[in-house]
């Protein structure tokens, strides 16, 4: 959580002091962090409230690193962005990986998510059912997992649940606000089938 009223080099001293951080060594590793997520150098010093959403989910991400944990656990961090924040969050990981050498964790229902990992696991109510590459687990997937990412005018559960009425499709999840991905068989074939069916069931596509 971040602290809105305050900076975000304010907020950095906040959360290093539990670690008993030096606030030099805490300011030059946030300078670092800060450079490496492209949060503008002119909000360094702006109260947080100010910052844009994407600015803050990275501002959040860099507090998080600030310690150099060896591991980091992410749970499900591109849910509930859109389409292109999704994508950025994706690059700043593995940049930080890179950059860090850290191990991270990502606990996600999102194929593009799992696709920057080096290994992958399945798992359902607890047991686990797959673990290896994401690139061998996405070719046993229908249509070797190519997936349909479609925006949807005032999307709810029931037109999420008319979407899966369509016989082809396996999986439907929400990515987004307005923004589903939809794995289906025979990709190339159903996926114009499947825009015919939602435009006669009412479903506003943009």
């Amino acid at each position: 959580n971040l602290y809105f009223e305050l900076n975000p080099m304010a907020n950095v001293e906040v959360f290093t002091s539990t670690y008993g951080m030096d606030k030099i060594e805490a300011k030059e590793t946030a300078e670092k962090l800060f450079k490496i997520l492209d949060i503008p150098e002119d909000t360094w010093k702006k109260r947080v409230s100010r910052m844009s959403g994407g600015e803050k989910k990275r501002l959040s991400m860099a507090i998080g690193l600030i310690h150099n944990p060896k591991v980091l656990f992410l749970d499900e961090p591109t849910t509930g962005v859109d389409a292109s924040k999704r994508y950025d969050i994706l690059s700043y990981l593995e940049k930080l990986n890179q950059h860090l050498n850290t191990t991270m964790f990502i606990i996600t229902h999102d194929l593009e998510a799992a696709l920057i990992c080096d290994k992958t696991a399945i798992l359902r109510q607890g047991k686990l059912l797959e673990f290896d590459t994401p690139q061998k687990l996405i070719s046993t997937l229908p249509s070797g997992g190519l997936v349909a990412r479609i925006s949807i005018e005032n999307l709810d559960q029931k037109v999420i649940k008319t979407v899966q009425k369509f016989d082809s499709v396996k999986n439907v999840l929400r990515v987004g606000n307005e923004t589903i991905e939809v794995l289906m068989e025979n990709f190339e074939k159903n996926l114009p089938k499947l825009m015919k069916y939602l435009f006669e069931n009412d479903v506003k596509i943009y």
